[in-house]
């Protein structure tokens, strides 16, 4: 993968709030403007420098019909109730400290006083460090928990490339598009409830020190577990878990779970799939069997783009997912078994194992 600042973009369609971090004139706007047009998104360049507190925060306005006061949104949010909206906030670390709490909510809840950001609203920030920019300050620790915090990369190939095209600067042809990614999400979830329950001290921070942008709170471990479920959904888990971990906890709790990922045994999919290997669940076996489902997910998502994938192997896929979600794991395996559906539409699990299925889905949704 060659797109530059892969992290960012990964973590932006995540729908995690992000930061690009850099020094002037490096094309964050340019860059981030473009891959926004890119994924047919309409771009909105928010300078809190430029305006004041009520314009993001909203104006008091007394309603005659409740009696009540409220707070209306300036116009131009108006529009960040349709689909496909990507707020940027540029030089935020240029923002006077009155126009960043009313930020908070943009960034965490997607919302400002009673207006909703449509669910597809992209947020994100860039910022150069507060000894480059005009009256710089640090952000404070409300808003780095809140976000990814990326070191930006000039795109220098593709700047190279625009001054010899006359100044058309190129978008990255193979920049990654995030679709649903929800399937992944109990696998990550698991992973990280599993190690913060064996290292309770890495659930949350008492005290951030001067300087420190990422660090581990409930919040940001739920936002890493978006953002490396997204980058493998894509394909660039190996690329870009590194860069997301260190950005959004921390580089010491995220080398924590990266090597409590590797310690996990591989699974061996088509042993599983083909008969030969046994799924048995025991409690030392619960924490690798949570990334099982998603792991045959993406086996037979890969396979089907070469074969026809045989009813007998969906049947094996399905037969081991029931069985995990009846034995303690499914909200590991349930979202995996949806995630099915689409991938092989024809396909009908034979009647003993879709009364298996039945009861677990009804289990789980509190059906009776």
């Amino acid at each position: 993968m060659s797109c530059p600042n892969v992290s960012y973009f990964i973590a932006c369609q995540a729908g995690v709030s992000s930061i690009a971090w850099g020094g002037v004139g490096v094309a964050k706007n340019a860059l981030i403007e473009a891959v926004a047009a890119h994924i047919g998104y309409v771009a909105h360049i928010f300078i809190p420098s430029q305006h004041a507190p009520e314009d993001i925060g909203g104006i008091p306005y007394h309603d005659t019909a409740t009696g009540f006061c409220r707070m209306v949104p300036m116009e131009w949010m108006h529009d960040l109730l349709f689909a496909k909206r990507w707020l940027f906030v540029d030089e935020l670390t240029s923002a006077q400290t009155q126009m960043r709490p009313p930020l908070l909510s943009c960034f965490n809840e997607r919302r400002v006083g009673s207006l909703k950001f449509h669910a597809t609203t992209i947020v994100s920030a860039a910022a150069n460090p507060p000894e480059l920019a005009p009256n710089g300050s640090p952000l404070e620790p409300s808003i780095c928990n809140r976000l990814y915090h990326h070191d930006w990369q000039f795109p220098s190939g593709l700047w190279h490339e625009g001054l010899k095209n006359g100044g058309n600067f190129p978008v990255p042809s193979d920049f990654p598009v995030v679709g649903d990614f929800s399937f992944l999400l109990p696998k990550w979830g698991g992973l990280i409830s599993g190690l913060v329950r064996n290292k309770p001290t890495l659930a949350n921070t008492e005290k951030v020190h001067e300087g420190t942008l990422a660090f581990p709170t409930p919040r940001s471990w739920w936002n890493l577990a978006k953002c490396l479920a997204a980058a493998e959904s894509v394909g660039l888990l190996d690329e870009c878990r590194a860069e997301l971990g260190a950005g959004i906890v921390g580089t010491g709790a995220s080398a924590e779970l990266m090597a409590r990922v590797d310690a996990i045994a591989m699974h061996d999919v088509e042993a599983i799939l083909s008969g030969q290997e046994k799924v048995v669940v025991t409690d030392s076996q619960v924490d690798r069997l949570i990334s099982l489902p998603s792991a045959i997910v993406m086996h037979l998502d890969e396979l089907r783009k070469d074969v026809n994938v045989e009813t007998e192997v969906l049947d094996r896929a399905v037969e081991v997912m029931v069985h995990l979600a009846e034995n303690d794991l499914p909200d590991a395996a349930v979202p995996s078994l949806s995630a099915l559906k689409p991938m092989f539409p024809k396909y009908q699990p034979p009647a003993r194992l879709a009364a298996r299925y039945g009861k677990v889905v009804s289990a789980v949704m509190g059906v009776a």
